[in-house]
């Protein structure tokens, strides 16, 4: 009986969980320039200015029949733009890790839009961030509509929203 309601609890977290319209893993349509628009965060210090997680993406590389993605990003340290190259492995569908300390969904892709969030763990303090991505320089409302919905799905209060490019100055390679 203990099982059968474990896979009926399971069954109903997996449902929540917010579906991709189609395999964002398709590295092909994915890899390239992109620019960070908007993001946001259940601990807002992660993505204050000086925080680890105010950053510049620039560039996603999927290798390894996409089950390895490699980022190109910048960060601000003391007002300088430094660049970060990181990688991370698939360990599901839709869903890549580092070390342990970071578990990044893919959530939703469209034409000019790229959506995720990531799970952060760090001292034993659990961070979601959430993320929108684009290859201009504005979201379509759509796309935004949707990073919105991710939020709130996650939690994520609205205040914490931090509109990115307003502080981009990192030069786009």
């Amino acid at each position: 009986m203990k099982i059968l309601l474990l896979s009926l609890v399971l069954g109903l977290a997996c449902a929540q969980e917010p579906q991709t319209e189609q395999d964002p893993t398709q590295g092909s349509r994915i890899s390239g320039k992109w620019k960070t628009l908007y993001v946001a965060a259940s601990n807002r210090e992660k993505t204050s200015e000086n925080g680890p997680f105010h950053a510049y993406m620039h560039w996603i590389h999927f290798e390894n029949g996409n089950n390895k993605i490699f980022f190109k990003f910048f960060v601000k340290v003391k007002g300088k733009c430094t660049e970060i190259s990181a990688k991370r492995r698939k360990v599901a569908p839709n869903v890549y890790e580092d070390a342990g300390k970071n578990e990044l969904h893919f959530v939703h892709v469209s034409k000019n839009a790229l959506i995720l969030y990531n799970i952060n763990v760090d001292k034993d303090k659990k961070t979601i961030s959430t993320e929108l991505n684009s290859r201009g320089d504005k979201a379509e409302e759509q796309d935004f509509k949707k990073f919105k919905e991710v939020m709130r799905q996650k939690g994520i209060p609205e205040e914490n929203v931090m509109n990115v490019p307003e502080t981009d100055d990192c030069p786009m390679q």
